[in-house]
């Protein structure tokens, strides 16, 4: 069985301030990161939200059904007037 070897004060001590400045970077990057995940946040949130609203803008099948209807029937109507004009 191995015995743990007992750390001097001063050894920890030194150990601690070697420590200390990478804990420090650490911490920081750990902020930094947060603030980048929370704006990627609100971009997705940004693009969610004129995905939504594009979606509200798209037209019904029964819009494009009436739409298709009555470009047929204008052009059914031109028609016959041409045919009557062409007649006389």
């Amino acid at each position: 069985m191995a015995v743990a070897h007992k750390i001097q004060p001063d050894e920890a001590l030194e150990i601690l301030r070697r420590l200390e400045p990478v804990l420090n970077a650490v911490v920081t990057e750990q902020k930094e990161l947060r603030g980048e995940v929370q704006r990627h946040g609100e971009a997705i949130a940004r693009i969610d939200g004129r995905l939504t609203e594009m979606s509200s803008k798209t037209p019904t099948i029964w819009q494009i059904v009436g739409a298709v209807l009555g470009i047929n029937s204008g052009i059914m109507a031109l028609g016959f007037a041409l045919a009557k004009l062409l007649t006389h």
